[in-house]
């Protein structure tokens, strides 16, 4: 799922099942993106909050550095020769 830096609402659809085998009973999850359908799987919990993480930290920053660039051009903007 690629990043878009016009993104700031993200949906998925969380599917959560335990599995039993010869080890110990873990978590595994899946999300699938609403409006797109695309379906990512994880092994464990740890995998699918890294995951998470990564989107939103990856939108965040696209947010601040356009935040920064208007901030940037505005100050320029407002500046006077002397």
């Amino acid at each position: 799922m690629a990043s878009s830096s016009r993104e700031r609402y993200l949906a998925f659809m969380l599917r959560l099942w335990l599995t039993e085998g010869n080890g110990p009973a873990h978590w595994r999850a899946s999300l699938q993106s609403v409006p797109g359908g695309e379906l990512c799987g994880f092994d464990d919990i740890d995998a699918l909050m890294g995951y998470l993480f990564q989107r939103t930290r990856s939108v965040a920053a696209d947010d601040n550095s356009q935040i920064g660039q208007k901030r940037d051009q505005q100050q320029r903007g407002g500046e006077t020769e002397q």
